[in-house]
């Protein structure tokens, strides 16, 4: 799911949206037409695959996530003078994530967003949110607040992607260009590429395969969209990754990537008791229910997260034990609550 929290890290910490109505529109607008047209874009990148990383009403939850989340720390740091907000860019913005497709994962900036929320804290001030500084990032630690930190050139040490200069990547450590599409690898490509036997290739390259083409997961090797790259066979000796067709809402199944079934169901095909791949479709953990064990598809329901049972995530103010059970990200002594800094 490594996609799947580098999308929530942009969402949260990058910048938002841009360009010029007549009447800018007010900072509370904002979480909206971004979470929007975040999805859109994950939607025409991901493709068959956007059910997997994003289930549910992704344009919703993000909003939300947003709101509760990111835009008090914006409002925060307006209020302080951290940042200043330039509403006239939103247009701006919101048309460079439609347009950057897969672009958007990759750790190249979007210079239209950045332009929405002008930061006025110099590298070495203290931070709350990457929007506080006018450069680089807000590194954050144990504790808030945190200290703005100019981005690493190619060599310099990380952690992760957002701690290197645009263009740039965090591999083994360091800020490195990744090789690009077309080119050798070995694990790692340009984000959003993948590594497809040695040769760095488009996420559309591995949706190539036809019912009964044969498939391998584990090698990028998909099937085309609306056919799924099933474990297939007698027994568990001799089973095969082939494409095969969907299954009908409380149909026969078999275990595949992405998950076969209808969006609510999972294929309950348990082969470590009965050795066999083959199940029944049926219906996703409910709220209260134990999260289903699985790295093919979703633990819960739609809109419910996992928390050792599934239950759904919470707004400002209620009651929580844990901070993904939070739209805000942040559980307080027992209670959903404002974060005070990214992270």
């Amino acid at each position: 799911m490594s996609l799947l929290r580098t999308t929530v890290g942009i969402c949260l910490l990058s910048s938002v949206l841009a360009c010029g109505d007549p009447a800018p529109p007010p900072l509370e607008d904002v979480p909206g037409r971004y979470a929007e047209a975040f999805c859109d874009a994950g939607e025409e990148c991901l493709g068959p695959l956007y059910e997997f990383f994003f289930p549910g009403d992704c344009a919703t939850l993000l909003r939300k996530q947003l709101e509760e989340g990111a835009l008090p720390l914006w409002e925060a740091g307006i209020a302080s003078g951290n940042i200043v907000y330039r509403g006239g860019e939103v247009d701006g913005c919101i048309a460079e994530i439609e347009s950057s497709g897969c672009g958007l994962f990759a750790n190249a900036g979007l210079p239209a967003c950045e332009a929405v929320f002008d930061g006025q804290v110099a590298t070495g001030g203290a931070c709350n949110g990457n929007e506080d500084c006018e450069d680089g990032y807000c590194a954050i630690g144990a504790m808030c607040p945190g200290t703005c930190v100019a981005r690493g050139a190619a060599g310099a040490g990380c952690d992760e992607d957002e701690q290197c200069q645009a263009g740039l990547q965090c591999l083994g450590g360091e800020c490195a260009v990744a090789p690009g599409e077309g080119e050798p690898c070995e694990t790692d490509c340009a984000v959003p590429l993948q590594c497809d036997e040695g040769t760095c290739r488009s996420l559309a390259s591995a949706f190539d395969g036809a019912v009964d083409d044969p498939c391998d997961p584990e090698a990028s090797d998909l099937c085309d969209p609306g056919v799924f790259c099933a474990l297939v066979g007698g027994g568990i000796a001799g089973l095969d990754w082939t494409c095969s067709a969907g299954a009908a809402f409380g149909g026969q199944c078999q275990l595949a990537f992405p998950e076969m079934c209808p969006a609510g169901q999972f294929c309950d095909a348990d082969p470590e008791s009965t050795g066999s791949f083959d199940g029944t479709c049926v219906d996703l953990p409910g709220e209260g229910e134990a999260c289903r064990d699985s790295e093919f598809g979703a633990e819960c329901s739609p809109n419910l997260v996992c928390v050792g049972t599934c239950e759904r995530v919470q707004h400002v103010g209620d009651p929580c034990t844990d901070d993904e059970l939070c739209f805000s990200g942040f559980c307080d002594a027992g209670t959903c609550a404002e974060p005070t800094c990214e992270g």
